[in-house]
């Protein structure tokens, strides 16, 4: 048994090794709500994350046009992405866990005629996303309270095709649910094929050690109804 689960290891390193073969280019961090992606080169540099400063709106749901429209200069705030808003400061003191607000970040691109995705994991607890003003995800549905909302855990991939040099990305959370709000986990962005190889990669490990933990369980259940005068 021992030579089964060591086999098992070495096969997992072996697969997650030969997968994640990728540029050793440093991801560049957005700035003031800005993301410059115009000197990063998808099918050489491979994914890229949106880490870095967002603008943050506290406790207001803003809609991608308002922002054209409307002047929301003296409102905005920066929060650095992934992280917890907790301790995001608003009017003098910590906004906590609980809450609702917009993020937005601006992405300058360099040009491309090639169908990009974004890999999403869990934001807390519920949001809508829209990428220069179309509405592409949403889990759970936003609200601004615990009753108007409703949360929901949703990995996504977003794919899309990009209609200019610049995207804006502009994502509502609300929580009223967890103990800690805001978005925590790192966004992906890549060519389509690239983010949709990376997301079946995850799918094929996980089914790997799922089905390596199923055949030891067999085993030892195995062992219990051969062996049942040796309790031990």
């Amino acid at each position: 048994m021992n030579k089964l689960v060591l086999i098992l290891v070495l096969c997992l390193v072996f697969f997650i090794g030969c997968g994640n073969r990728s540029s050793t280019k440093k991801s560049p961090v957005a700035v003031n709500g800005t993301l410059d992606l115009r000197n990063w080169d998808f099918e050489k540099d491979g994914i890229t994350m949106l880490n870095g400063d967002w603008e943050i709106y506290w406790n207001q749901f803003i809609l991608p046009d308002n922002f054209s429209s409307l002047d929301f200069s003296k409102q905005v705030g920066y929060t650095y992405v992934p992280t917890i808003w907790d301790n995001y400061e608003f009017l003098g003191s910590k906004v906590g866990g609980i809450g609702y607000a917009t993020y937005r970040l601006k992405i300058n691109l360099r040009s491309t005629d090639q169908m990009l995705a974004l890999k999403l994991l869990s934001f807390s607890t519920a949001h809508q996303l829209w990428i220069n003003g179309r509405l592409c995800a949403s889990a759970g549905s936003v609200g601004k309270s615990r009753k108007e909302m409703t949360a929901k855990y949703l990995p996504q991939v977003v794919i899309f095709e990009p209609d200019s040099n610049q995207l804006d990305i502009v994502i509502h959370v609300s929580n009223f649910f967890h103990r800690n709000g805001g978005i925590w986990t790192e966004l992906e962005l890549g060519t389509e094929q690239q983010i949709l190889k990376k997301r079946n990669r995850t799918i094929a490990i996980d089914l790997f050690i799922i089905g390596g933990l199923f055949i030891m369980a067999l085993y030892h259940f195995g062992l219990f109804l051969l062996r049942r005068s040796d309790r031990s």
